[in-house]
């Protein structure tokens, strides 16, 4: 008679498929725990883009707040050592700060103050709000605050640079004031080009932010472009219009004024 076996029943105990899954949810969330930790930078200026080009509503913004990456590469980025004091190379260029983070969050309030006052006054026409690489933008036909081919400040403007001081007031912008014409000719008494209308216009914005509003004139800053930045060609009334504006240009102090090819920009800093 054959000796009867003590050997153990095939295959593995039932305890281990239960401590099998509750290894695999630890993993889980500890690699969960690691994807916070270690912050996508791509990723982040993504979502701040998507949010901000939201806010905008139809017309998307043309570039972000958070200059983006120049790598087009769609390989992931390497896993970032997280220990306290160990600084990979190249990560301080990659990774946000803490002050750019409070930045964006600072450009999107701003932009939604504005978006909210915009809706509200029902200046969608006239008005455009857009974050780009200079900063973040006001745009407002120059109908709203001049006659043709002058620089005194119309009664109905005072609405929207009231909100502009607003904004100044509750963050800490400086702010570049931009004059800009349509290419249509001018030579008057006072104005030798259309150089010196739409600079002289600037400064008259800036004068009542500054007398009226008191906004400090270090923070400020005033250029004239007469019509070398067109929004559109100069072949019809309304474009010609849409190229007749004065832009507010809010950037962070530490980024200085971005004032491109104006041999009429004039700092304010007395």
């Amino acid at each position: 008679m054959a000796k009867e076996c003590n050997c153990p029943p095939a295959g593995a105990p039932e305890w281990m498929a239960t401590f099998a899954d509750m290894m695999s949810l630890l993993l889980t969330f500890f690699v969960l725990l690691l994807s916070f930790a270690n912050m996508d930078v791509q990723k982040f200026k993504e979502v701040m883009a998507s949010v901000q080009g939201a806010l905008v509503g139809s017309q998307p913004p043309s570039t972000s707040m958070v200059p983006l990456s120049d790598s087009t590469s769609g390989a992931a980025a390497p896993p970032v050592d997280t220990t306290p004091g160990y600084t990979p190379r190249g990560a301080a260029e990659e990774r946000p700060d803490s002050e750019t983070v409070a930045n964006g969050r600072r450009d999107l309030e701003a932009l939604a103050s504005l978006q909210e006052v915009i809706a509200d006054e029902g200046m969608g026409d006239n008005v455009e709000v857009e974050t780009t690489a200079r900063g973040l933008v006001v745009r407002v036909k120059g109908q709203i605050f001049f006659t043709g081919g002058g620089d005194s400040l119309l009664k109905g403007s005072t609405k929207v640079l009231d909100e502009i001081a607003a904004i100044l007031d509750a963050y800490p912008y400086d702010l570049t004031i931009e004059g800009h014409t349509d290419d249509t000719p001018i030579h008057t008494e006072r104005y030798a080009s259309n150089w010196e209308l739409s600079t002289s216009r600037a400064i008259a914005v800036m004068r009542y932010l500054q007398q009226t509003q008191h906004v400090a004139a270090a923070r400020m800053a005033v250029a004239g472009y007469a019509a070398t930045h067109p929004l559109a060609a100069n072949d019809s009334d309304a474009h010609r219009t849409a190229n007749r504006r004065v832009e507010f240009v809010f950037h962070h102090p530490e980024q200085g004024p971005k004032v491109v090819e104006s041999p009429l920009a004039i700092s304010l800093t007395k």
